[in-house]
């Protein structure tokens, strides 16, 4: 399983429907599909080699708390309320595995929780 791999890929499927009219439920308007499935797939390959990067310089395996208090958020972390604090770990997780899946990082299994570092090339 690998939500966000699914959801780059739906980008992807997206972006083949050519330069359409999108209507988010957002009330954004955006005059052209295709770029703004490319934006978005952009941001997070971006934030996928961010989270790679970060897992390679801390040297030792990390939890998917600790990675994302780590991240970067529209606030800083330690603003979050608890809640969001929630939604962002989600989002770290979706990322963490997306990476796993690339064989870009591994998961090392704990007594206390799951973490992942950094594979080295």
């Amino acid at each position: 399983m690998d939500p966000l791999g699914d959801f780059l890929h739906s980008l992807d499927r997206v972006g083949e429907l050519g330069p359409l009219d999108a209507l988010p439920a957002h009330e954004w308007v955006f005059p052209d599909a295709r770029a703004r499935a490319a934006a978005i797939r952009r941001h997070h390959e971006d934030r996928l080699d961010r989270l790679a990067a970060l897992l390679a310089e801390h040297r030792r395996p990390l939890t998917i708390w600790e990675v994302a208090s780590l991240m970067s958020w529209n606030r800083p972390w330690a603003d979050l309320a608890p809640a969001l604090r929630g939604m962002a770990a989600g989002e770290a997780a979706a990322h963490l595995r997306a990476l796993e899946v690339r064989g870009r990082i591994r998961r090392v299994g704990g007594f206390d929780a799951v973490r992942f570092e950094a594979i080295e090339s």
